[in-house]
């Protein structure tokens, strides 16, 4: 039975991993407890069965972005993100997970053991079983794997879109369909609040704030440097994580890219400031967001906002953004706005955010456009097995 659950896993990484994350970081890990005895029952509500497999979510702390205290927030989006997609994987394959938080309680040294050996920050313990002592009989296997190959291709296609979308406002019907619940609550949770904005001056207000606060990204000489180490410039290169230069510029020839490589570079960039290198490209990004019809906010009160609430967060934005691809519909994440306290200030007291803290902010539209590569880690990559 562990070898099927194993399988299980493994088969829901596969989907998972295809979750989009901050510079394509991928700062999530899985790990698995095999043979897990009762120095992990503390935080269980029972002791595993025959049939259940014990295995965590975490944060890999050697593969997270840390160049601004911000980036801590979208690092557990990502994960959230990751775990959205992985339950997705796993009930299809007719198993159940059991979620047992673990970011906001207080572990036991077994439990932080397992991170310090791990190098990571462990989110949710999840218990996965399979249905009745069995998981696919002979007559299902087809039906399962049509629907596994399904979500497959849906969440490998899915691209974050950093181009111009077509100016279509969504009509009420659109907007109720991409926001529909369809996941657990025990998953996505209930303390965020996801909502479209298509009002004109908001968005027009909104481009203000880019163009003139967006430099700060590019400026920071810190910011920047771990932005570029994510920049990949040879899409024949081997890689696992960051985005092609491509997909911020589009198609071009090896002397512009090689042009490129030598402009971005964090000591080229510093000197740039001199002549307002960083606020022309802020202007280029604001110009991208003048022209959208809609942007996507989602917030949270202050009160609630723990590191559980922005893992579940994730899932639940997860739900949203699967929904808009299948809809022909991408986001760009304007990240830029809320790394930083003044922007991010700035744009809650213009959408009149009450006790609320702004945690995702992106363009949305519809796209025409083929997808570009994304590269990925390897399940192996992802996937530590434990012997307890």
């Amino acid at each position: 039975m562990t070898k099927k659950l194993l399988e299980v896993v493994s088969k829901a990484i596969e989907i998972a991993r295809w979750a989009p994350s901050s510079h394509n970081c991928q700062p999530w890990k899985v790990i698995t407890l095999e043979g897990a005895g009762k120095q992990y029952d503390v935080l269980l509500d029972q002791p595993l069965k025959s049939n259940e497999l014990l295995c965590c979510l975490a944060l890999d702390k050697k593969r997270q972005l840390s160049a601004l205290p911000s980036l801590q927030f979208e690092m557990y989006i990502s994960c959230g993100l990751f775990l959205g997609l992985f339950w997705l994987a796993i009930t299809q394959q007719k198993a159940r997970c059991r979620f047992h938080w673990l970011c906001d309680a207080e572990l036991n040294l077994s439990w932080l053991q397992v991170a310090s050996e791990h190098e990571s920050e462990l989110l949710v313990a999840m218990v996965i079983t399979a249905e009745n002592h069995d998981l696919i009989r002979d007559n299902q296997v087809n039906t399962v794997e049509s629907k596994l190959n399904q979500i497959l291709e849906l969440v490998s296609t899915r691209r974050t879109f950093r181009g111009l979308f077509e100016k279509k406002l969504f009509d009420h019907e659109m907007i109720e369909n991409l926001l529909s619940r369809r996941w657990p609550k025990v998953l996505t949770g209930g303390e965020a609040l996801v909502q479209f904005e298509q009002n004109g001056e908001l968005i027009r207000n909104t481009t203000k704030l880019v163009a003139k606060y967006a430099a700060l990204d590019f400026s920071s000489y810190r910011a920047w440097k771990e932005t570029y180490r994510y920049i990949r410039f040879d899409q024949q290169a081997d890689t696992e994580d960051g985005f092609y230069l491509q997909s911020l510029f589009g198609p071009m020839p090896k002397r512009k890219i090689k042009f490129y490589e030598y402009m971005l570079s964090p000591l080229v960039m510093q000197a740039l400031r001199l002549v307002n290198v960083p606020h022309y490209m802020a202007k280029e990004l604001s110009k991208l967001v003048e022209k959208s019809a809609q942007l996507l906010v989602i917030k949270i009160n202050d009160e609630h906002l723990s590191k559980r609430n922005l893992v579940m967060m994730g899932a639940r934005l997860m739900e949203v953004w699967l929904q808009a691809h299948h809809a022909g519909v991408a986001f760009h994440p304007l990240s830029v706005l809320l790394q930083h306290d003044e922007p991010r200030e700035a744009l809650q007291r213009l959408l009149q955010c009450h006790n609320e803290r702004i945690v995702f902010v992106a363009r949305v539209g519809y796209i025409k456009t083929p997808e570009d590569i994304s590269p990925r880690r390897t399940v192996q990559s992802i996937h530590t097995a434990v012997y307890s």
